[in-house]
Formats: C-alpha cells, structure tokens, sequence
C-alpha cells in the first residue's frame, strides 16, 4: 500500500521521532485533512529539531 511508503522511508533511513513526523505529514499533506494543517505541523516537528540541534551546539537560529 502505498500508505505505508512513508513509514518505510522512515524506518530505512533512520529518522528520529521529529524528522519522522515531517516527512509523514509532508507526504499525506492534503490527503486525510487540510493540506494547510499538514504543513504547519510538518514546519512545527522541523522547528522542533532545528531547536533540538541547536541547543544541542550550544548555538542560535542566525548564528550560521
């Protein structure tokens, strides 16, 4: 099924819990709600591992 394609992608390339909800809410944007509503989450879980990252580094969002 074709449903379960993100599922896969995500198991195969290892992507953590933040990383994994993007690229399922990016792919079944506008297919079960609003294709506006999947984006803003999927933008919301990148947001989410940008924070992640940068606390991680000890650095800011501009700080290149």
């Amino acid at each position: 099924r074709s449903s379960d394609l993100p599922y896969e992608v995500i198991r195969d390339w290892g992507l953590n819990f933040n990383l994994g909800n993007v690229v399922k809410y990016v792919s079944r944007a506008g297919r079960k709600d609003a294709a506006l509503a999947d984006l803003k989450k999927a933008r919301e879980y990148l947001g989410f591992e940008i924070a992640a990252l940068e606390a991680e580094r000890g650095t800011m969002e501009g700080d290149g």
